[in-house]
């Protein structure tokens, strides 16, 4: 197994609409955030990729996210939702069919009760198989 780790750069886009460039993991933050925060809610990271190289018909590429905070809504690969509402604390998804030359993922979560600062605090990564 190959690991590819999509650390950087990502774009992190806040309910507020404000664009940051972040690392996933992203550390948490040393400030308080409150409800009453009109940045608190959707948080869209978006990263884009190339396919990585050598793969052949026996290869499967799974895309794997191993933590967040805040619900995962869902998760896009090129435009088309590979899953949504996931309750576990960590994802893996056969994106095989779904990898071109140039991709474009984009991860959608969103604060709940305990969480008012939703992020991504586990590493995002291709296993390729």
């Amino acid at each position: 197994m190959h690991v590819i780790r999509l650390r950087k750069p990502w774009q992190k886009t806040a309910a507020d609409g404000i664009v940051l460039r972040v690392d996933v993991p992203e550390p948490p933050h040393d400030f308080d955030v409150t409800r009453d925060d009109e940045s608190v809610g959707v948080v869209d990271y978006e990263r884009r990729f190339n396919s990585p190289t050598g793969l052949d018909a026996t290869v499967r590429v799974y895309l794997r996210i191993d933590g967040w905070e805040g619900e995962l809504v869902d998760v896009h690969l090129n435009d088309r939702s590979l899953v949504s509402d996931v309750d576990s604390l960590q994802l893996r998804i056969d994106i095989t069919d779904w990898v071109l030359s140039a991709n474009r993922l984009v991860i959608r979560l969103n604060a709940n009760d305990q969480i008012t600062d939703p992020r991504l605090s586990g590493e995002v990564t291709l296993a390729i198989e």
